[in-house]
């Protein structure tokens, strides 16, 4: 039965956009990219949550949204784990492990719209901003979280 939905929905959203391409192709613009910007995510399991409060973290403020960062470890080698769509931090939880015993001090955080971080949206321009924040932020503080 979800199928049958998930198969409507879609026929439906793709009927609306080819309506929307004849007769107002900027209104596809921006609605085409709000439903391809907009990931689809599902709240933290408490196995999840358990593993993320190990870490230490702290929020950084960035275009009037909040980024929930991470930093497991105080090795001398450092790196900084970036999740994909639809995903968060607790994604890495055994590279994060390995990575300790490996004397690094691992860095993260949760995108924008992801985890616990807070937003509506994400795009590239968008990611690289904050990933370039993160780094500028370590360069700075010698930290993230």
């Amino acid at each position: 039965m979800n199928k049958i939905i998930i198969h409507l929905t879609q026929k439906s959203i793709g009927l609306y956009f080819n309506i929307l391409a004849i007769i107002n192709p900027k209104l596809l613009a921006k609605k085409g990219f709000q439903l391809f910007c907009n990931p689809m995510s599902k709240p933290l399991e408490k196995h999840q949550l358990k593993f993320l409060e190990k870490g230490k973290h702290s929020i950084i403020k960035f275009n009037n949204e909040k980024i929930q960062t991470y930093k497991w470890g105080n090795g001398s080698k450092e790196v900084l784990m970036i999740h994909g769509w639809a995903s968060h931090t607790f994604r890495w939880k055994s590279y994060i492990e390995n990575l300790i015993e490996k004397d690094f001090t691992v860095y993260a955080f949760d995108a924008p719209a992801h985890g616990l971080s807070s937003g509506k949206i994400l795009h590239v321009e968008l990611y690289t901003e904050v990933i370039d924040l993160m780094i500028q932020s370590n360069k700075r503080n010698k930290k993230y979280c």
